[in-house]
């Protein structure tokens, strides 16, 4: 009850109020500023312009911004804000720095974050709970300094034939939901990542870990170094699914030779 209240008083309307705006600001983008000349004398057209403007309407539309959440129902939202964060701190997930240490060429490449969250219901549709998470401003990222980003989807042609091959033999069927999955994948050594967090979830953070109280700027901005993969960054899903097949590799499943996102394990010959 103690580190609640602590969360609620730092919980202040005019700080959600400053760095909503910014991430406003931020993140809606004008068409026709998409449309005009880019950096290195680069042109995107009006099409793909359009379509990164429809995907970020349709984005606010499904996740809440914290001051959105609060206004809705303020105890679930901090509660939901504390877990995301505390999930993140167990995990180890990232190191707080000192921005006087970092060199420019860090902070000219250190990427915002984003705390949203998201309504969950339950099966007949009534409200269960929020669900916060931490997003990455991985638009930030130079996508240039990577290989193979891509990571494959399962089709639903092969969801649909194994439901049916489990019907016809009667098997069990089972469903698992891993939590904080890509907070599971271990960043490579060559992979610096350094994200910036407002003041009002540094604020938020130092309640549960008082020793970035330290580190954060005169604006109250902290700066970590990413230690492990976190949703919005650009390598993070190609870094869980190789995680992932290499797990299942070593229990004994094989990767389906028409779906890579199909894996069998044969035991007692079935």
């Amino acid at each position: 009850e103690t580190l609640t209240d602590e969360i609620e008083d730092t919980i202040d309307e005019e700080k959600i109020d400053e760095v909503e705006g910014e991430i406003e600001e931020e993140e809606v983008v004008p068409v026709k500023r998409l449309g005009a000349r880019m950096r290195g004398g680069q042109r995107k057209s009006y099409r793909i312009a359009s379509r990164q403007q429809r995907m970020r309407q349709a984005m606010h539309a499904y996740r809440l911004t914290i001051k959105k959440a609060l206004k809705m129902n303020k105890e679930a939202s901090r509660d939901s804000i504390m877990k995301e964060l505390k999930q993140i701190l167990d995990k180890e997930v990232w190191e707080a720095l000192d921005k006087s240490l970092l060199t420019k060429s860090q902070l000219k490449k250190a990427i915002r974050s984003s705390m949203f969250l998201k309504e969950k219901f339950t099966a007949s549709g009534e409200f269960d709970k929020l669900k916060a998470r931490l997003v990455a401003g991985g638009d930030m990222q130079d996508k240039t300094l990577y290989g193979n980003l891509s990571s494959p989807t399962v089709a639903q042609e092969t969801v649909m034939f194994v439901i049916a091959v489990a019907a016809i033999e009667r098997r069990h069927l089972a469903t698992v939901d891993i939590t904080g999955a890509y907070l599971e994948c271990i960043l490579p050594d060559d992979d610096e990542v350094i994200m910036t967090l407002d003041p009002m979830l540094t604020s938020i953070l130092a309640v549960l870990d008082p020793t970035v109280e330290a580190k954060k700027d005169e604006k109250g901005v902290l700066y970590v170094k990413l230690k492990k993969a976190l949703y919005g960054c650009v390598q993070s899903a190609k870094l869980w699914y190789d995680k992932l097949c290499e797990v299942l590799t070593n229990d004994g499943y094989k990767m389906n030779n028409y779906d890579p996102c199909l894996f069998n394990k044969m035991v007692d010959g079935k």
